[in-house]
């Protein structure tokens, strides 16, 4: 089996869940924890063009508890948020989805890179940033999501 991309990740704790795709060993998916937050990944081997794709995703979610109102003026400025301060991160992708039964909304970050199999990067080099942009979308959500309960 081929050398996994995450091996020489220090910082990375309890890597499991681990699924190799055994045809032809070309995707290799799971979840590890780092900065006590669980991570899902994968990696996707390409065939015939010389290039893997890794993929870390974070899944969150934060109580929220507005009127119908509120709600909705929460969503619209969100929603103008999202595409000015999160998703100008040209390899970061979000998305959302608000339970109003529960009051809870629930993003998932994805953040992808493709490299090519001849460069000889360590993982961490590639791994960890992508991680702590990540934790920067994060944050910056959480913090939205503060000052928008501050400001209503």
């Amino acid at each position: 089996m081929r050398e996994k991309f995450y091996q020489d990740l220090y910082e990375v704790k309890d890597i499991s869940d681990i699924k190799i795709d055994r045809d032809e060993e070309n995707l290799i998916s799971g979840r590890y924890i780092y900065r006590e937050l669980k991570f899902g990944f994968f990696e996707a081997n390409l065939p015939n063009s010389g290039f893997n794709i890794f993929t870390n995703i974070l899944k969150i979610s934060f109580d929220i508890n507005y009127s119908n109102s509120k709600r909705n003026s929460f969503i619209q400025k969100l929603r103008e948020f999202l595409e000015r301060e999160v998703n100008d991160i040209p390899t970061l992708r979000t998305s959302y989805k608000l339970n109003k039964e529960s009051n809870e909304i629930y993003f998932e970050l994805i953040n992808d890179i493709a490299f090519n199999n001849e460069i000889k990067v360590s993982s961490r080099n590639i791994i960890l940033p992508m991680l702590d942009l990540l934790f920067l979308a994060r944050t910056k959500i959480l913090l939205f999501i503060i000052e928008f309960k501050n400001n209503n």
